[in-house]
């Protein structure tokens, strides 16, 4: 079991799409858990896991008429 994944795996395992992930970034709901020594972005199992409660919350947020 891997516990490390690079963006793309990362949204595989979540079920979100870039643009989700994205939203959760700009709003400081998750980040990533860090930076290679090449500057490649990875998360971790617990990011899984946080990524994971998020997207619950973002879809069960009924639509507001602004």
């Amino acid at each position: 079991m891997n516990n490390i994944f690079l963006r793309e795996d990362f949204l595989k395992e979540v079920a979100i799409s870039e643009k989700i992930l994205h939203e959760f970034e700009t709003n400081n709901l998750l980040k990533p858990a860090g930076i290679t020594e090449d500057k490649t972005i990875f998360y971790t199992k617990g990011s899984v896991e946080q990524a994971l409660m998020l997207s619950l919350i973002h879809i069960s947020e009924p639509t507001r008429p602004y």
